[in-house]
């Protein structure tokens, strides 16, 4: 019978486990951090991230879908997303031009007069996160996390694709 590992033993770990141990540390002390800074605003991380989607596409406005698949979120994450920040006034739905069957989701005046206080909170976050990193190093590290990003979804395809010809 092997020894149980005390605190001092040193205990061999598979280094890609250990990266989805400290990534997922990571995402959560951000997380936290980030809600607490934004907790103030009432607003949730969930929703930030969505503002700044639509924040991304400088005023053209945004459909839903594309909400959906630039955050990863499903159609009812979204759907209630949007919902409570139309409800707090920071986010119109008006009619798509093109095709009036479909929503562009645009962000009020009072959202982007929001916006200054949220990039002043992220900035002052992420001062301190990086702190010590290089531009070369956090240049290296997004490049990293961006190969990492191609390869889950890949990897994803893949499960899919395979998921699909077991059913068929």
């Amino acid at each position: 019978m092997e020894p149980i590992p005390s605190a001092t033993t040193t205990v061999s770990v598979n280094p890609q486990m250990e990266f989805l141990r400290l990534f997922k540390s990571i995402h959560n002390v951000l997380l936290e951090q980030m809600n607490g800074h934004i907790r103030e605003l009432d607003l949730t991380i969930s929703q930030v991230n969505v503002l700044v989607s639509i924040a991304s596409h400088r005023g053209e406005g945004v459909s839903q879908r594309e909400i959906e698949r630039e955050l990863y979120l499903s159609n009812p994450t979204v759907t209630g997303i949007l919902q409570r920040l139309e409800a707090k006034g920071f986010v119109t739905r008006v009619a798509d031009e093109q095709d009036r069957r479909y929503k562009r989701v645009r962000l009020t005046a009072r959202c982007e007069r929001l916006g200054e206080r949220i990039q002043e909170k992220g900035r002052k976050t992420f001062e301190q996160i990086f702190q010590g990193f290089t531009p070369e190093e956090f240049s290296a590290l997004n490049q990293m996390l961006e190969r990492l990003l191609r390869n889950c979804e890949a990897a994803a395809g893949n499960r899919e694709t395979t998921q699909s010809e077991e059913t068929a």
